[in-house]
């Protein structure tokens, strides 16, 4: 029996009761009404956390407390995320009735203190007396392995037949992949632990019974909504979580806990080789050579990073054919999701992580002396999803044809390397209806972390790995030559058109200037007959 010690309850045990159980419980609860329990609380994540920073940013990490155990996770708080992936179980020792109310936190972590978000409550004793069997949800499918293992520390036979024992019924026949209960036959399609899923199926549809059946709760992630007492109404956030209750008694073994962290991004290593472009489009004169060419490089970039990249220029581009022999190299994390994951930084920590489509960017640009550089087009490409190329002896085909009978697309996380030619592509309609502003020459290396560090490879034509330079062919002239091949490009080249008029015009104006000098001595004569 419960005795006063101090002013603390203590008991049959000897162990203290806080002072927030209720008197009626110290009073009455006999030993043998005691149940001893196992609460698991997953945590997956929160959405849209109230932040407590003037910064408008929280640190949030979560605190799990019942009448007699408080657990903080402080250790493992997120860095300026609202929206945060927790992914962790945590795991309390209870008794009923005495730790009937299970509260979860969301703190705000600081250095000198910490500041409180939200919370939401869960009556324990109310679940695990419900007959709805609120303990631990009914899985679909009954595994003994894998990532959707069962997670009572009973099993699904072991269940039904305590269910039948409680309500009279006689004990479940089994027979083949059914079952048998209260006259009533449920058969399941599974192969694999037939009887266990059998019986699993019985208590899906346990409210199929007459008089005593009812709907047991099935395995879900509960999205809650986290409030402050101090702002009654106001919603802080909300947290998916779930919590599983098992009965903890002698001989009956506890399995293991279900392994819910956030996957691990895993880290590779992208190289792009540019080799050549040919088809760019071309809108300047050389002053040299008088003929029309293109001064060509290339951006590249990773989309959401900071990582942009660029080759050297290739100057005068004869009929947009340029060559580069560039190597871009692209450092990222991954993620089975198809993602790529974003590491934010702020000089102490990393934060708010964030997952996008990992989308290569590759544009054209046409390089001006004088001018601001000119963009040309854009090359856009999901490593999961890359158009099939065009092969080199193929690439002077029509390119839309190409395009459109061959939609299929090539994953790079599997093949690993991949190369061809791609049209560059624009919404500038001064460049034509086609669209095509040029073809480029491109080759894919995509490595893991480990084997980009026993291959190393240099950024741009540099060691290790080096690549050849480019032999681009030469327009060079002689010094003597050049002032009057300028001059002649400057003025028959730029100023052609002006020039004709202006020659036509001074033509007819000196057409006129005769006449009007020579007509009047003309008519004299003609008067005099002379």
């Amino acid at each position: 029996m419960y005795k006063l010690d101090e002013g603390k309850f203590v008991n049959h045990f000897g162990r203290e009761v806080n002072n927030e159980t209720p008197y009626y419980y110290v009073l009455s609860t006999r030993a043998r009404d005691i149940k001893s329990v196992v609460l698991r609380v997953y945590v997956v994540r929160c959405h849209k956390l109230h932040p407590k920073d003037v910064h408008g940013s929280v640190d949030p990490y979560i605190e799990i407390r019942t009448n007699s155990t408080i657990i903080s996770d402080s250790k493992n708080h997120i860095v300026k995320d609202t929206n945060p992936i927790f992914g962790r179980c945590y795991e309390v020792d209870a008794r009923l009735p005495f730790d009937s109310i299970l509260t979860v936190r969301v703190m705000d972590w600081d250095r000198l203190s910490s500041d409180f978000v939200g919370e939401t409550v869960i009556d324990i004793e109310n679940r695990f007396y419900s007959r709805h069997r609120a303990r631990c949800g009914i899985q679909q499918i009954y595994n003994e392995s894998g990532y959707n293992k069962w997670r009572a520390n009973f099993k699904p036979t072991q269940i039904l037949s305590k269910l039948c024992g409680r309500y009279n019924l006689e004990k479940p026949l089994y027979h083949g992949h059914s079952v048998t209960v209260a006259n009533k036959t449920f058969t399941t399609a599974e192969t694999e632990n037939v009887q266990e899923n059998a019986a699993l199926t019985a208590l899906r549809f346990w409210d199929k019974l007459p008089i005593i059946g009812c709907s047991f709760v099935k395995e879900h992630v509960e999205t809650r909504s986290l409030y402050d007492p101090k702002y009654p109404g106001v919603e802080q956030g909300k947290i998916e979580m779930w919590l599983d209750i098992l009965l903890n008694e002698p001989g009956v073994p506890l399995p293991p806990m279900v392994d819910i962290s956030p996957r691990i991004p895993e880290p590779y290593e992208l190289r792009v080789i540019v080799w050549s472009t040919s088809k760019v489009v071309m809108k300047d004169k050389s002053v040299t050579h008088g003929k029309m060419n293109t001064d060509i490089y290339i951006k590249s970039w990773m989309q959401g990073k900071q990582d942009m990249q660029k080759t050297d220029v290739h100057y005068n581009a004869l009929k947009g054919e340029g060559l580069f022999n560039w190597r871009f190299i692209f450092n990222f994390a991954h993620v089975r999701e198809e993602k790529m994951v974003i590491f934010n930084y702020d000089g102490l920590n990393t934060y708010g992580n964030q997952k996008v489509p990992p989308i290569l960017i590759i544009q054209l640009w046409d390089c001006e002396r004088f001018h601001p550089n000119e963009y040309l087009g854009t090359l856009s490409f999901d490593i999961h999803r890359i158009p099939l190329p065009i092969r080199e002896t193929t690439k002077a085909l029509n390119i839309d044809k190409h395009f459109m009978e061959n939609s299929k697309t090539i994953d790079l996380l599997k093949i690993k390397y991949l190369r061809g030619w791609w049209p560059v592509m624009t919404n500038r309609p001064k460049y034509g209806n086609r669209n095509m502003v040029g073809l480029i020459e491109l080759e894919f290396h995509l490595l893991t972390a480990d084997e980009a560090e026993s291959f190393p490879a240099g950024k741009g034509r540099n060691e290790p790995e080096a690549l050849p330079v480019p032999l681009r062919p030469s327009v060079q002239w002689s010094l003597w030559v050049v002032p009057f091949r300028a001059l002649w490009v400057y003025v028959f080249g730029y100023h052609k058109r002006t020039i004709i008029i202006s020659l036509i015009i001074f033509a007819i104006a000196l057409f006129i200037l005769i006449f009007v000098y020579s007509f009047p001595q003309y008519s004299v004569k003609k008067l005099l007959n002379t």
